[in-house]
């Protein structure tokens, strides 16, 4: 009974048919730390957090025991060692306190068994001392007929047990039980067979010598189970360069442990059984926070299949900032006393506010948490806008010049046409804001991989987003070209106006806080005529820059609506007359092409610098200067 195309595996709702919820509710007694407590409603991907020695493995524990009869793997149940103490505190002689421990869990009920085992059904498990090693097993069908299903259904659902501690041991149960689903399929079966024959074939001389000297037939054959072969094979990994490594012997723990998850799919989507849980100890060992984010998605990813139920410990960020309609997210510690002696609560976190407790023991998780997500989603645009980069190099074999928006694009093209003249040798490439250039400014040798022949460009806009981007002192006020150390882009800023540097001096308004944009190009004058003209508006906001407190009282006389021209210096341009004031000042060019002379200078200085290296050649543009 598989997964097959057609068949109604749903578990219920709508969205409860997007992932498996198996286990609808786990209740825990008396087992170790823990005296009595309840996981209610898992989702596909449950993670318990909390400190050192709070519980959390238990948990997982308590479900190693009901579905494989061991607490750790390979390790059975004890009572001595298993049974909690606080309630053995309780059970004295003379309270008549009997002692056991139980583990009990509701299934929702796949569709196919329903008929017979209903919506929803338990079964609990109970050990004692006289029951270590053969639990004493209740449900709730009550109909004898229908027990052949519910043990039919149980021999269906396998718990893959992965503690805290990934050791070779841990690879070696993995790859046997790989074995286990490669020896089902008929090809393996057949291969088998093959080799037994070119075995036997080649160990011919030897089985005739020891016909002869023995009197016996001798035969070499592989044994019909292989999980001790299997046990000892291991994972070869490749670098970049198609060097080979082993996995368990020569790579960090790291690589190791980034192996599981998929490893663990493989035998959930192909072995016997239908329904898979996993139970996952600090799966961000080892991990980078980086990867760690990356391992959380991915176990998200899996805990949305059809077959697979997750329950993990953690302690990281990167897990404890998933979201609600993710991941279920519980607290574990060491917080109620009995019979003097801490035993371990769960406790459900929803939202994005923890419970007090939480906060009080492990403050940085909920806050760094918060800032995690928002930061990932960042560098995740990033990433994207690096791709679309790439792509856009690749496909070019010319060199490009970035700007920051299609309005720097058009009034660019128009003043290297009038003050330059002749065939253009880049492209000018509209970055749309900021986020692409911020990734123009990143260290590393990729651009330069992807255009090794061709030089790449960066102008931005002299304010402070744009001196955020590439922060270099040798970029200085601005109109000088300087190529980034590492990624070996060439970056400029567009130089202040004289009129602009007097005014901003006048009111005492430090450089760093100057809005060097490009309108701010143009005179005041200028501009007056494109706002007469309907081709310019101004917003009644400062530039940011300019709203810090030191600097607003010196502009505030400018503020209120005057003819005064210095409000062209420190007001916004509304966004939506940006392109229309480019076009108006590409056409006043034609007509008047001195208004174009402030980008002159730094035209020419990226003129002369690709002339420079186009003489020179890529061995000269290796050794290139700075501008």
């Amino acid at each position: 009974m598989g997964f097959r195309v057609g068949q109604d595996t749903s578990f219920g709702s709508a969205k409860a048919r997007q992932r498996m919820q198996l286990i609808r509710r786990l209740e825990i007694a008396y087992f170790r730390s823990i005296y009595k407590e309840t996981v209610d409603r898992p989702l596909g991907t449950t993670v318990l957090f909390g400190r050192n020695d709070a519980g959390k493995s238990n948990v997982l524990r308590a479900l190693n025991l009901f579905f494989n009869g061991h607490t750790n793997p390979g390790q059975p149940f004890s009572f001595e060692r298993d049974f909690c103490h606080a309630r053995r505190a309780e059970a004295d002689p003379t309270k008549n306190i009997r002692k056991f421990v139980y583990v009990k869990v509701w299934f929702t009920t796949p569709a196919s068994y329903r008929p017979s085992l209903g919506r929803e059904f338990w079964v609990r498990k109970q050990w004692s001392v006289t029951r270590q090693g053969d639990p004493v097993v209740s449900h709730s069908i009550g109909d004898p007929s229908k027990y052949q299903y519910l043990t039919r259904f149980l021999n269906q659902v396998r718990f893959h047990y992965i503690p805290a501690i990934k050791d070779r041991r841990i690879f070696e149960q993995l790859l046997a039980q790989i074995y286990e689903v490669v020896a089902s399929q008929e090809q393996f079966t057949a291969s088998l067979a093959d080799f037994a024959g070119a075995l036997q074939e080649r160990t011919e001389k030897l089985t005739q010598g020891l016909l002869s000297a023995l009197d016996v037939k001798s035969v070499i054959s592989p044994p019909d189970d292989l999980s001790d072969l299997f046990r000892s094979l291991d994972f070869e990994t490749n670098t970049e360069q198609g060097d080979s490594y082993s996995l368990t012997l020569q790579r960090g723990d790291g690589i190791q442990v980034r192996h599981i998850p998929a490893i663990l799919a493989f035998l959930s989507d192909r072995g016997a059984e239908d329904y898979h849980i996993w139970g996952f100890e600090e799966p961000e060992n080892s991990l980078e926070l980086a990867n760690a984010i990356d391992e959380a998605e991915q176990f998200c990813e899996h805990g949305r299949a059809r077959n697979k139920q997750i329950f993990l410990t953690s302690h990281s960020p990167a897990f404890f900032a998933l979201r609600e309609d993710d991941a279920k997210r519980y607290f574990v510690s060491r917080s109620e006393e009995r019979s003097g002696r801490l035993t371990s609560t769960l406790r459900a976190i929803s939202g994005d506010e923890a419970p007090g407790q939480l906060m009080g023991e492990t403050p940085h998780l909920p806050v760094i948490s918060s800032y995690l997500a928002e930061a990932h989603g960042r560098i995740e645009d990033l990433r994207e806008v690096s791709q679309g980069l790439a792509a856009q190099l690749a496909e070019r074999d010319r060199s490009i010049l970035f700007v920051e928006g299609e309005s720097d694009r058009r009034v660019i093209t128009a003043a290297w046409d009038v003050l330059i003249g002749g065939e253009r040798p880049f492209d000018i490439e509209d970055a749309s804001g900021t986020t692409k250039m911020e990734s123009l400014g990143r260290d590393g040798q990729v651009i330069n991989r992807l255009a090794p022949a061709r030089t790449v460009m960066a102008l931005v806009d002299n304010d402070h987003a744009g001196r955020q981007l590439y922060s270099d002192r040798r970029l200085g006020d601005g109109g000088k070209w300087v190529r980034h150390n590492s990624n070996r882009v060439y970056w400029c800023r567009l130089p202040f106006l004289t009129s602009l540097s007097t005014y901003m001096t006048s009111k005492g308004i430090n450089k760093a806080a100057w809005p060097g944009s490009l309108e701010n190009m143009f005179e005041p004058a200028l501009r007056a005529e494109a706002v007469t003209d309907g081709a310019l508006a101004l917003t009644t906001i400062p530039h940011d820059e300019l709203l810090d407190s030191k600097w607003y009282a010196a502009i505030q006389e400018h503020l209120p609506p005057s003819t005064d021209p210095q409000r062209f210096w420190i007001l916004r341009v509304d966004p939506n007359t940006k392109l229309s004031f480019a076009d108006w000042i590409v056409a006043r060019a034609r007509q008047d092409p001195t208004i174009l002379e402030p980008f002159r200078p730094f035209l020419e200085g990226l003129r002369d610098e690709l002339d420079r290296l186009a003489a020179a050649g890529p061995e000269g543009q290796d050794d290139a200067g700075n501008g």
